[in-house]
């Protein structure tokens, strides 16, 4: 499959032909139908370093992601195959309390998250691919009929887990809701961002649910 590499630091990303992934247990392979360019990107390619973050290139970029379920690995449930769903960017330990919470951007044990502060498309490969691998089917919310993938994508930014689409339930999803806001050096709801916001000894501001 076609995936766009960012191979080095401070480079240009390579569009590149590499293996499609295959879903090991609990995990869920995505065919993607959108990937929002984010400014994080840029600053992936252009400002970050290995002094900044604790993940380095090589990945495929793109955190902000929507498509649909296209292979489950053994023990996934709660997804379908074939429905379209929007990939949180956020991948936390999933165990800790806020985890729990659906608060995996303030995630309190990074060091067991797939990727310390990050997620696909920021240190893991992400959605500027036909296909991605997502960890955990938690990190998937299903799009309500009538929304597009290619819309739903920018979205994915400002989500956290926790979050359903309007006429949508997911219990697994929503053991508790909040809704959260902070600015940071990348905008957004960017898991980056907030990681570079948290290294340097502030917490983002956050909205009380």
């Amino acid at each position: 499959m076609k995936a766009l590499r960012l191979n080095a630091w401070k480079s240009d990303p390579v569009l590149e032909e590499v293996a499609r992934p295959e879903p090991g247990p609990g995990e869920v392979l995505i065919q993607i139908g959108g990937a929002g360019a984010c400014h994080s990107d840029l600053h992936l390619m252009r400002d970050f370093d290995g002094a900044v973050l604790p993940w380095a290139p090589p990945f495929t970029l793109g955190h902000e992601n929507a498509g649909w379920v296209h292979a489950v690995g053994s023990g996934v449930t709660g997804v379908e195959l074939g429905e379209p769903v929007a990939v949180v960017g956020a991948w936390g330990c999933g165990s800790c309390p806020r985890c729990l919470a659906g608060l995996e951007t303030y995630c309190d044990d990074p060091e067991h998250a797939p990727v310390p502060g990050g997620g696909g498309g920021l240190g893991l490969d992400g959605g500027m691919a036909e296909f991605m691998l997502v960890p955990s089917s938690r990190h998937l919310l299903r799009l309500p009929e009538g929304l597009d993938p290619v819309h739903a994508a920018p979205l994915t930014d400002a989500i956290p887990r926790g979050t359903t689409f309007p006429g949508e339930t997911r219990p697994d999803l929503n053991r508790r809701r909040h809704r959260r806001g902070w600015a940071g050096p990348s905008g957004g709801s960017d898991p980056a961002g907030n990681h570079l916001i948290s290294d340097r000894g502030h917490r983002p501001a956050r909205e009380r649910p």
